[in-house]
């Protein structure tokens, strides 16, 4: 015996109430969703977009900004007696009073011609040189020079922007982009504060100057070295060098082949110096008694004939002394006992 056929309303009956199940289920199931969704907990699990817009400071200058403020202290120098052999190198007006400033000592000669990058041609002179650090100081007969100060600014870390500049014509500047690669800390074991910009700039820029992103004076470019580098001489080094030479007209003695640089913040932090400022040595003649006791970039003076030491300008009159000098300076945790102007310099290191 076979059981009865369901009523033929069932079928119907039962797909109607399928689907108003699933009508209820979906009205449930987004009611509950939307109040998950506004919950902080649900927010908070977002993931941020992959494409984020960073607007521009609309207080930084560009590129463009800082050449055409800096230009007009941007100048070439050609050397060379009566048109021989002239060597044309950038170089930039440091004072108002037309004195120039080139890092191309090595083809320096008592008379120069100065092209500004208006286009004007000036006669200049050479009021100094100071062949350790390279660098070379003229003088044109312009008063209210369009300069370029050489500020106390911080050393500028690996990574920072900066930009070479050139007049090669006297229709404008030409700029190069640069990157602080490295420095003389990272590399190690040098004679003299650097910054080691990439790319290479072109050779046209070679002695001139470099700025930083606030249009300042942030060093001098030195022709490039054997291995095909670059080299950038910072203002922390060139301000009391500079400085020396605009008021005496002249390179101190430096029988000792040492330059002392100032020590700013940022470079203290660099070298795990617990002050904010001080003395060091800036550059070192490899051919120096300085550097045969074992000296080096870096190097922080703490005193000078048993005088203490706070900053470049003391330690450069204290290294007048004619006689033996005896230099206590840190590296690191170490400490360096150097005693120069003696037959054979000699250096001790003790430990802090």
């Amino acid at each position: 015996m076979t059981d009865p056929a369901p009523p033929r309303w069932h079928r119907p009956a039962l797909v109607a109430g399928g689907i108003v199940g699933v009508l209820i289920l979906s009205i449930i199931g987004g009611y509950f969703g939307a109040g998950l969704r506004s919950t902080p907990a649900a927010r908070a699990v977002r993931l941020p977009s992959i494409v984020q817009l960073v607007p521009r400071r609309p207080d930084a200058p560009s590129d463009a900004d800082l050449v055409k403020s800096a230009c007009p202290s941007v100048v070439k120098v050609t050397t060379g007696q009566s048109g021989v052999n002239p060597v044309s190198v950038p170089g930039v007006i440091v004072s108002r009073q037309g004195a120039i400033l080139t890092s191309d000592a090595g083809n320096a000669t008592d008379q120069a011609t100065v092209l500004l990058s208006g286009g004007d041609t000036l006669p200049a002179k050479l009021l100094a040189t100071d062949p350790l650090a390279g660098l070379a100081l003229y003088q044109i007969d312009q008063d209210a020079s369009p300069a370029l100060d050489i500020p106390a600014v911080e050393f500028p870390p690996v990574g920072t922007r900066l930009l070479a500049l050139a007049a090669p014509n006297g229709s404008g500047c030409a700029m190069a982009p640069l990157t602080v690669g490295s420095d003389f800390i990272t590399d190690g074991g040098a004679l003299q504060v650097y910054l080691a910009p990439i790319p290479v700039p072109p050779a046209a820029f070679a002695g001139g100057p470099v700025i930083d992103g606030n249009g300042q004076l942030a060093g001098m470019l030195v022709a490039s070295d054997d291995t095909g580098g670059a080299r950038i001489l910072p203002a922390t080094v060139l301000a009391p060098i500079v400085s020396e030479l605009l008021r005496t007209r002249a390179a101190g003695p430096n029988r000792i082949g040492l330059e002392i640089g100032e020590i700013s913040p940022a470079l203290a932090d660099r070298l795990g110096y617990g002050r904010r400022s001080g003395a060091m040595v800036a550059i070192a003649d490899d051919k120096g008694p300085a550097a045969k006791a074992g000296l080096r970039a870096g190097d922080i003076i703490l005193s000078i004939n048993g005088q203490p030491v706070s900053s470049a300008s003391e330690a450069g009159r204290a290294l007048v002394d004619t006689g033996p000098i005896a230099i206590e300076a840190l590296r690191g945790t170490q400490r360096l006992d150097v005693t120069l102007g003696k037959p054979a310099a000699s250096a001790r290191a003790r430990r802090r």
